[in-house]
Formats: C-alpha cells, sequence, structure tokens
C-alpha cells in the first residue's frame, strides 16, 4: 500500500519507530507548517540512524557540509537540541575532517541562533567544551572552530566572546 500526504509519498515498507500521530486536517495556507513538521522529524530520525554508524565518517562530513548549507533555513530552538549534542560528540570522538566541519556546523548555528538561553548555552558549550579543556585536541577544536567563527559572527561578537580564549 502507498499512500500520499500533502503530495509526498510513503511506502508501507518505511519504518522510522516513531510513534504514528493521528491525521490532522490542515488549511491550505498552514499546509507548508505541516510539511516542515514532518521534514524535521524525518531528518531528525535520518540523523540519529546514521550517529551510531562510526565508521561511515565520509558520509557524517557530507552531512554536516550539506546542514551548513541549509541550516539557516530551520528554526534553531527545535534543531538545536538535536545537532548540538551529535556536534559536540563529534568534535571529541571524530577524525579531522569530521572535526573541521562539525566547528564550521557549529560557528553557523551560533550565528543563526536567535533563541538567547539556546545561544548562551551553545556559547558555554564551546568555551568549556573546547577552549578550556585540558585536551590538547580539544584545544586545537576551538582554534578550527575560530577560523570560521571569524567568518561567519560578527567582528564584535567574536572579539567579545572568543578573542581572549583565542590568544
Amino acid at each position: 500500500k502507498n499512500t500520499q500526504h500533502l503530495g509526498i509519498s510513503f511506502d508501507d515498507d518505511f519504518n522510522d519507530n516513531s510513534p504514528k500521530l493521528p491525521p490532522i486536517y490542515v488549511t491550505p495556507d498552514h499546509e507548508s507548517e505541516i510539511v516542515y513538521s514532518d521534514l524535521l522529524q524525518r531528518l531528525m530520525i535520518f540523523i540519529n540512524n546514521m550517529r551510531g554508524f562510526t565508521g561511515l565518517w565520509r558520509q557524517h562530513v557530507k552531512l554536516i557540509q550539506n546542514l551548513t548549507e541549509v541550516i539557516h533555513l530551520f528554526y534553531m530552538p527545535e534543531i538545536h537540541q538535536y545537532l548540538v549534542p551529535m556536534l559536540v560528540e563529534w568534535i571529541w570522538k571524530g577524525n579531522r575532517e569530521t572535526k573541521e566541519a562539525s566547528c564550521e556546523l557549529l560557528a553557523k548555528i551560533l550565528k543563526y541562533q536567535h533563541h538567547s538561553p539556546s545561544r548562551d548555552e551553545l556559547l558555554n558549550i564551546i568555551l568549556k567544551e573546547m577552549a578550556h579543556a585540558t585536551n590538547w585536541m580539544q584545544r586545537k577544536a576551538y582554534i578550527v572552530f575560530c577560523k570560521h567563527a571569524i567568518h561567519t559572527l560578527s567582528r564584535e561578537y567574536f572579539k567579545k566572546h572568543f578573542i581572549k580564549d583565542y590568544i
């Protein structure tokens, strides 16, 4: 059986292990919000499934690069809770390419995060986990992060929050 909702078809063999919600009747002017919500849910399921395969670092890097290109299209408080822990984990455990891509995406998330508590939390994570880390590899990752942050964030914001630890 092949079903179609809002122009998107789903086969019966698609199993995302998520709880199924009852059908929602939507007016045409709110249809794009439902499509976005469904897309976000499927993206987070895909990311969580892919995250478990540690040997697929090339796919991880490609995923992060693709997310970096389109991250400005997402509502940051929703995506923040899924992506930031994953990126911090990949900075800790990933290879050089994974760390580089994760640092670039963290800088973009910090730029587009307009929810103040989430932005402050992310800033504290970056400073605690990278700048003030006892591991030299994490401090090196902070330098890589700063390389991307200087091109992404405003000069004033970079000076205020990152320059002291960078030097």
